[in-house]
Parts: C-alpha cells; structure tokens; sequence
C-alpha cells in the first residue's frame, strides 16, 4: 500500500458561481464542492493498486446561458486544470498527454464526446487519468 498526497490546482473564470465538482479516487471522493476563482486542493489517500483519477464536472445548465449575437454562450463556466502533483512531483505534462474528458452524451451540439489533451472542463463529464501502482515508477516511465 502507498501513501500519497495529491494536489490539484484549479482555476474558473468565475468567482461568485460554479457548477459542481469532484475530485475522486476511483469511487472515493476526496473533494466536492465548487471552484471559484483559484483553488489549490490537496488530500492524501492510501493506494494499493492501479487507479483511476477522476475529476467529474457538473457543466453549465444550458437554461442558464446568455447568447451573444453569433449563439456562443457568453457567461458559461469552465474549470481549468492547471496542475496536478504527487507526492510533489508536476505530472500535469503526464496528465495532459494521458487522461481522457469524457463528456455526458446528453450534451447536445457535441461531436466527440470523449477528449484527449484537454484540460478545460466546460461541459458535463468526468476527467480521467489512469494511473499505475508504483507510482513512482509511473511518474518515471512517463516524464
């Protein structure tokens, strides 16, 4: 079994709304709340095989969104994931390149729903990176 601390630095474009959000190993929920403005959240969790990192993103109410002139939402809220660390290492290059946005398939208007490389969170959907135990071994295979 590992002992790991995590850290997930998030930013919104918002700083009096946002929709839900989660910061999850595999089924355990480690953060739930929202992100205004800039947010730094950091847990420890016990891991004792592979693991799914899971960001799971509520997304904009399309009732809510006020269209400009063209039908491009003009206050819709979107979530950044700026960086990721564990056990203070930056994986955020390895996050980029490996995790997957897999967007809700209610979401209207969207041709693939699920997204690589990407790490603004706009629509429904869960953020994923897979993560192989050792980690530290995974952190160095992958850099």
């Amino acid at each position: 079994m590992e002992e790991l601390d995590f850290e997930v630095k998030l930013t919104s474009n918002s700083i009096d709304r946002c929709p839900g959000l989660k910061i999850c190993i595999n089924d355990s929920v480690y953060f739930s709340g929202e992100v205004l403005g800039e947010n730094i959240v950091t847990f420890k969790a016990s891991i004792t095989d592979d693991f799914n990192l899971n960001i799971s993103y509520a997304g904009n109410n399309p009732q809510d969104l006020i269209l400009d002139d063209e039908g491009m939402p003009t206050n819709s809220v979107t979530v950044t994931i700026d960086s990721i660390k564990i056990e203070g290492v930056d994986i955020t290059e390895i996050a980029y390149n490996y995790s997957k946005f897999k967007i809700n398939k209610s979401q209207k208007y969207i041709d693939d729903y699920e997204l690589t490389e990407c790490m603004d969170l706009g629509l429904q959907g869960v953020w994923t990176l897979y993560v192989e135990s050792p980690v530290y071994i995974w952190m160095l295979e992958n850099l």
